[in-house]
Formats: structure tokens, C-alpha cells, sequence
């Protein structure tokens, strides 16, 4: 992963001129690009205008101050992982408190030496063209489940509405925040092997062969591949491969048990069953919502699916 943080764009913000040239020139001497403010209020115009890789501001300014400031950016979809550092001539621990409550990413006295300064802009910026290297992947793999609706036409929407159903069942089973996060991004991208599917067998209106079926049951595998260059995505991964597996060992890819699949896993199988049932398909009519539970239920009598999932989506889907 190239993280050359040089070139990087920078706000400073303080109302002393002096602090701000002593600022610019030690950071453009790094190769930088420095944009300064002078005020609270001039800082957040030169951030929205610039959108910068990091800012750095002086606790005390006038209009508003740099927690202030911090508070509005962390709060700001467009800026929210935006790296902050809060600059202060005191060394008060309660203001370094403060800062870190209002989100800033570190906190450092006027009169520290500016080699930590330096060192800790540029482990900032590292992690902030990290982070966006890691959402631009997202978003290409983002396109590329899109891109499975567009091969095949009785799929529009699924993605959305497996994510939702999923959703809705892990708060129902007081899942974390984290777990929700992970159930909502799998949602999306489960289906995102069937790229490597070729369309005929995707809308093919008949029986599928033992060998068509054979690529079909690839997908998982093919999706859990797709997403692999996104570290951060080791659950969301797990789930997309073990989708389609079934509690008693019959599923596939894998052909795994109950004590392999976790509870996340477990909801997405369900929510995904119940959105394929109840819409149109190249080789039948959408079922009912009672049609569909019916055929949940069974799942779950000769033992592959979970009653508990299925009965906490039963009190929360329309």
C-alpha cells in the first residue's frame, strides 16, 4: 500500500502570526501544502474549501475555539476521519482531556520540540491516506455488487433488502455496534461472487445441471476473494463465504457445522432465504410472507436453519 504522505494538504489555524509562520515553514519544509486561518470561524471556510488530509488548531481562537472547531469536523460526514491535532501554549491536563473528548486524534503543547510535531503529522497522514485507500477499495467492491443486479435482472435490489432484513434481525438479537456494522456491509456484498457466474446460468429458466450448479455454489467462495484486500473486512469476509452453509453440515461451500457458524453467518442465511423466496425468479412467482416462513420453519425442523433467527425476523419484518 503506497502511503507518501508528501504533496499532503494541511490547515493551521491560530490566531498568532507568528505561531502560524513558524508552523508553515517548518511544515512545507516537509513538502507539504500549508493553508492557514486566523480565526475559528475562517478555519472551518479554509477546510471546507481545501478538504484537507489534516488540520491542526490552536486551542484558543477567536469566534470559536479549536474544540470547538474539532467538534464541528468530527461531526461532518465529508471530514469526520479527517486527523486532528490540537496546538496549546498550556500544558494543562484537563485541556488534553478535553481535546480527546471533543475527537481530536492528539493534543501537544506550543513549546514541544517540532521534531514531534513532524513525527506525529506524518503518522497522522499515514493513516489518513491508509484509511482513504482502504474506501476507495470499498467503493470499487461496492460497484462491483452492483454489478451483479445488472447480470442478472431477478436480483434488483436483493443486496438492499437482505442487508435491511439482516439488519433489523441482529438489533432484534441485541447485537453490538460492530456486529451490526458487519451484518449490514455483508448484506451487500454476499452476492458479489456471482460476478464470476456467467449470465445464462444466472437466468436460466430451467433445472440447473450438477455442473452449473457447481459454479453457482462457487460464488461464495468467488466473493470472499473479491473482498479480501480489505483488512478490515475479516468478518464481513467470513460471513459472504459461509452464506449459504446450513447448521446440519449440508450447506455449501464449505459444508461446515453449527459450532463454525457464527451468529452473524446465521442471519444472513435467513434474511437471504426469505428475500429470494418472496421475489419474482426466473423459474417461479414470489412466494408469501407466510409461504416464506413456512418454508424457514422447515429449514429449521430438519436442522438448518436457526428458530431463534427466525423468530426474532418473524416479529420484525412487515
Amino acid at each position: 500500500m503506497d502511503l507518501k504522505v508528501e504533496g499532503s494538504k494541511i490547515v493551521i489555524a491560530d490566531d498568532s502570526v507568528t505561531i502560524l509562520s513558524k508552523l508553515e515553514m517548518l511544515l512545507k519544509r516537509h513538502g507539504y501544502q500549508v493553508y492557514k486561518a486566523y480565526d475559528g470561524r475562517q478555519s472551518l471556510q479554509v477546510i471546507d474549501e481545501v478538504n484537507p488530509d489534516l488540520i491542526i488548531l490552536d486551542l484558543d481562537m477567536p469566534y470559536l475555539n479549536g474544540l470547538e472547531v474539532c467538534k464541528i469536523v468530527k461531526n461532518n460526514e465529508k471530514t469526520s476521519l479527517t486527523p486532528v491535532i490540537i496546538i496549546t501554549s498550556s500544558g494543562i491536563k484537563e485541556d488534553k482531556n478535553s481535546s480527546i473528548s471533543a475527537g481530536a486524534n492528539d493534543f501537544l503543547n506550543k513549546a514541544d520540540d517540532t521534531l514531534e510535531l513532524t513525527l506525529k503529522v506524518e503518522s497522522l497522514l499515514k493513516l489518513k491516506h491508509a484509511i482513504d485507500q482502504l474506501e476507495n477499495a470499498n467503493n470499487i467492491i461496492k460497484s462491483l455488487a452492483k454489478a451483479v443486479e445488472v447480470k442478472d435482472k431477478y436480483t434488483v435490489g436483493h443486496a438492499e433488502r437482505v442487508s435491511l432484513f439482516a439488519t433489523k434481525i441482529g438489533k432484534k438479537m441485541g447485537l453490538d455496534e460492530q456486529q451490526l456494522k458487519d451484518i449490514t456491509m455483508a448484506g451487500l456484498l454476499h452476492d458479489i461472487g456471482k460476478i464470476g457466474v456467467p449470465d445464462l446460468i444466472l437466468n436460466k429458466p430451467g433445472r440447473l445441471t450438477d455442473e452449473e450448479f457447481g459454479l453457482i455454489q462457487n460464488h461464495p467462495v468467488i466473493g470472499e476473494e473479491i473482498c479480501s484486500p480489505i483488512k478490515s473486512f475479516d468478518k464481513v469476509k467470513r460471513i459472504i463465504r459461509h452464506h449459504h452453509e446450513k447448521l446440519n453440515g449440508r450447506g455449501y461451500p464449505d459444508r461446515i457445522g453449527s459450532s463454525e457458524i457464527n451468529i452473524e453467518t446465521r442471519i444472513m442465511t435467513v434474511a437471504d432465504i426469505y428475500d429470494a423466496v418472496t421475489s419474482d425468479r426466473s423459474y417461479r412467482k414470489a412466494m408469501t410472507k407466510q409461504e416464506a416462513f413456512a418454508i424457514l420453519r422447515e429449514s429449521v425442523s430438519r436442522g438448518e436453519l436457526d428458530g431463534q433467527v427466525v423468530d426474532a425476523f418473524d416479529e420484525v419484518v412487515e
